[in-house]
């Protein structure tokens, strides 16, 4: 993630915490006929400000809407999914929430994702975790846990792969 991407989450976070608005933000500038036509070097970027002023003004907050200008206006459109993505963790961070993604080739019993989500709160001291879950059968079997820039990864192939490395070295 950018340096910039943080400090355009962070500085929203400060101004107004409202996921929804980020979320359409986000949605709105991923588009693909508005990703073309603000990343167009032959529109200008007063037309392109204009059009989402006049589009946008009813549907977000007077601080999401200079927000996103400001996003558009310095030509970092094509960071708003850094930057959300920034966003919505600082957000859960201040609800005491950890979130993580779990990739799995097997689904798990609700009682495995339950005791996952109790080791998570427990080892992030949060009171409650968020789980994004993933089915992926190229992982062989276990899973992949992933919090952050951290990786927990007890996966069928990475350990296959770990073997492999160790054969390789003798």
């Amino acid at each position: 993630m950018s340096e910039a991407a943080e400090r355009y989450a962070k500085a929203m976070f400060q101004a107004e915490r409202d996921p929804g608005q980020m979320a359409l933000c986000v949605q709105v500038l991923t588009a693909p006929a508005v990703a073309r036509y603000l990343n167009n070097p032959s529109v200008r970027t007063g037309p392109k400000l204009e059009l989402l002023r006049q589009t946008l003004e009813d549907q977000l907050s007077p601080r999401f809407l200079n927000f996103l200008l400001l996003v558009v206006e310095n030509g970092r459109q094509n960071e708003i999914a850094e930057i959300a993505a920034e966003y919505r963790r600082l957000c859960l961070e201040a609800q005491d929430v950890v979130s993580a993604e779990l990739r799995y080739a097997v689904p798990l019993a609700e009682g495995d994702i339950d005791r996952l989500k109790d080791f998570l709160c427990r080892r992030y001291h949060k009171s409650q975790a968020q789980l994004a879950l993933v089915q992926d059968p190229a992982l062989i079997g276990g899973f992949q846990l992933r919090v952050g820039d951290q990786v927990y990864d007890q996966s069928y192939r990475n350990a296959l792969r770990q073997l492999k490395e160790r054969l390789q070295s003798r």
